[in-house]
C-alpha cells in the first residue's frame, strides 16, 4: 500500500503526523498550500482514505512503519 506512493507523498504522510495543518506542511515543504491540498487528495485515493481526517488517522495507525522513512 504504503508502495503506491511516490517519495513526495510519503514525506507529506510523514510530516502530517506533527503538522497537521495545510499551512504548516506547506510551509515545511516549501510549497503552495493548493499543492499540500492536492497531494493529499492523491494520497487519499491511493490508500482509499477519505473524509476529513482520514489521512492523519491513517498515518497515526502506521507511524511505526512511517518513522523509519525519514529521511
Amino acid at each position: 500500500m504504503l508502495t503506491t506512493l511516490t517519495q513526495r507523498e510519503l514525506e507529506l504522510l510523514i510530516l502530517l503526523i506533527d503538522a497537521p495543518s495545510n499551512e504548516e506542511l506547506a510551509q515545511k515543504l516549501h510549497i503552495e498550500i493548493k499543492s499540500v491540498e492536492t497531494c493529499k487528495t492523491r494520497i487519499g485515493e491511493k490508500l482509499n482514505q477519505t473524509g476529513k481526517g482520514a489521512l492523519l488517522r491513517f498515518a497515526l495507525r502506521y507511524r511505526s512503519l512511517l518513522e523509519p522513512l525519514k529521511n
